[in-house]
């Protein structure tokens, strides 16, 4: 519960007992703050009465009297009269009595919220996000228990099983498929129809959908931690070397061009690099790299139920081969990047440094980037596309990210449904995503003014919208690991590009047909 929280009954008996002042006394005070009498109001609504009354208009005639020599001639007076009606408002008025219903005194309902948020987040969710709910709901105390994210999975699980799990959860996108199918997380088509919720008219299309399994909604978004894989390129360096600051590359030709000429190579050594094609957001690794460049390739993942390889075609052995292609070309084998990171430490700080030009991350580096290198000058994009295929054209794929929903067993749905919603589609979440100035995954919050003190706010905002939802399969955390593995044999020498492709499609094909034959 938030520290600046209103006050509970609870914290109100609890007080009341140290003034003391006896129990059904206390009870009696915190009684009062939480019911609100019966309301009569009085309605004088006004009557009107329309009363058509008919004056008498008297038209005279104009009267000539004619001299003449032999006889006088008088013309007679003829009275006329015309009826002209006129309106007349009477008002009269009638009383009316009204009784408004107010709901009875409601008992606290303890709402338990598990997530697993770091130290830096705690603030805004304890003095900012639940005040603002709690004030909303006065009836519904959120209990914010926080857990360790390495054993999330294992702490619902048990949870599940023993028959005490919290009301609303936090869980990754990629996860929601394994929940679903199991049985562990609860649908909430009927909460979201029943609140008129249109999630297309509310989500980007490329958030909302991944909270989905077999067209039944189990979670709602909460970050756009969908937009894993955009551009970032130092503005400096671009002009050091005499490119144009502002203009980054758009596809894999202009790339190449422009990750060469930022190299710098000293004495037979490359002491900066222009860019780390497979390096994807977590240093000189591939924990996503096929995946990351697929999309821009022009290719997909998986059939649309998520039961199929689409991945295993043209396009997929044009991405595995043009990336080991590049780790020739522009950093002499993935032994020197390997061996230029363990010096370098992470590429994140290669890049903060100027020893690496160009990189790939996600919608959360702006805020990163703002803590650790204030005064870098650099610029936001999406992914350069390939521009070998005629069908390419800007886009990134998004396969997870963090959501809400409530696994199975919850005891307190109503009251849960409303602190998921507040969360993910409410105020709770431009209360959250606004204060750490990350996007959120509602469209009209990252318009808000929190954001429009950062200069690259537009330009990476403008990415969003360019973000698709990748159909995600009940074992894609298995998947990632294979596409990883896979990929590094390639990028050592081990296997080619064609054995990779076929492998990675290969293992994919057995974890897939194992999980589904298992229901």
């Amino acid at each position: 519960m938030g520290k600046n929280s209103h006050m509970t009954r609870r914290r109100l008996l609890r007080i009341a007992g140290g003034l003391g002042i006896s129990a059904a006394g206390a009870a009696a005070l915190a009684a009062c703050g939480e019911a609100e009498p019966q309301i009569v109001t009085k309605e004088v609504p006004v009557e009107k009465i329309v009363v058509k009354e008919v004056p008498v208009e008297t038209v005279v005639t104009k009267t000539e009297i004619k001299e003449v020599p032999v006889e006088r001639i008088v013309t007679q007076e003829k009275v006329v009269t015309k009826e002209v009606p006129v309106d007349r408002v009477v008002t009269r008025e009638v009383v009316k009595e009204v009784v408004k219903e107010v709901p009875a005194m409601r008992e606290t309902v303890k709402v338990r919220w598990q997530e697993v948020w770091a130290d830096a987040f705690q603030p805004t969710i304890e003095e900012k996000m639940i005040p603002g709910f709690e004030a909303q709901f006065p009836y519904i105390e959120i209990v914010n228990e926080r857990i360790e994210e390495a054993q999330m999975y294992e702490i619902y699980l048990t949870q599940i099983a023993g028959g005490d799990p919290p009301d609303v959860i936090q869980i990754q996108e990629s996860r929601v498929p394994q929940f679903a199918a199991r049985g562990g997380i609860i649908p909430l088509d009927a909460f979201i129809g029943k609140a008129g919720l249109n999630l297309a008219d509310i989500f980007y299309a490329g958030e909302w959908p991944k909270g989905s399994w077999l067209d039944v909604q189990y979670t709602l978004p909460l970050d756009n931690t969908g937009a894993w894989y955009l551009f970032w390129w130092n503005k400096d360096t671009f002009e050091e070397v005499g490119l144009d600051p502002d203009t980054p590359p758009t596809t894999w030709t202009e790339l190449e061009e422009m990750a060469l000429k930022t190299t710098v190579r000293e004495g037979g050594e490359i002491t900066r690099h222009g860019m780390f094609v497979p390096e994807m957001i977590k240093g000189a690794r591939t924990d996503a790299s096929f995946k990351g460049w697929q999309f821009p390739a022009g290719g997909h993942m998986f059939t649309e139920d998520a039961k199929s390889v689409l991945f295993d075609d043209a396009i997929g052995q044009r991405n595995v081969t043009w990336q080991l292609d590049m780790v020739q070309k522009l950093n002499d084998g993935w032994d020197n990047i390997q061996g230029y990171m363990d010096a370098v430490g992470a590429s994140r700080t290669a890049f903060y440094n100027g020893l690496l030009t160009m990189r790939v991350e996600g919608v959360w580096f702006l805020g990163v980037m703002r803590r650790d290198a204030p005064d870098i000058n650099a610029g936001v994009t999406h992914m350069p596309y390939d521009d070998t295929n005629p069908n390419a054209r800007p886009r990134s794929i998004s396969d997870d990210g963090w959501s809400y929903g409530m696994p199975k067993g919850a005891q307190n749905l109503e009251e849960g449904w409303e602190w998921l919603r507040y969360l993910t589609a409410g105020e709770g979440n431009l209360a959250f995503m606004g204060n750490l100035k990350r996007p959120s995954s509602v469209p009209k919050y990252n318009d808000d003014p929190l954001y429009q003190s950062e200069p690259l706010w537009n330009d990476l905002k403008s990415v969003l919208p360019l973000v698709e939802a990748s159909p995600i399969t009940p074992v894609n955390p298995d998947i990632d690991q294979v596409l990883k593995d896979e990929m590094e044999l390639m990028m050592a020498g081990k296997q080619s590009p064609e054995e990779t492709l076929a492998s990675m499609a290969g293992q994919t094909r057995e974890l897939l047909d194992e999980f589904f034959a298992s229901l």
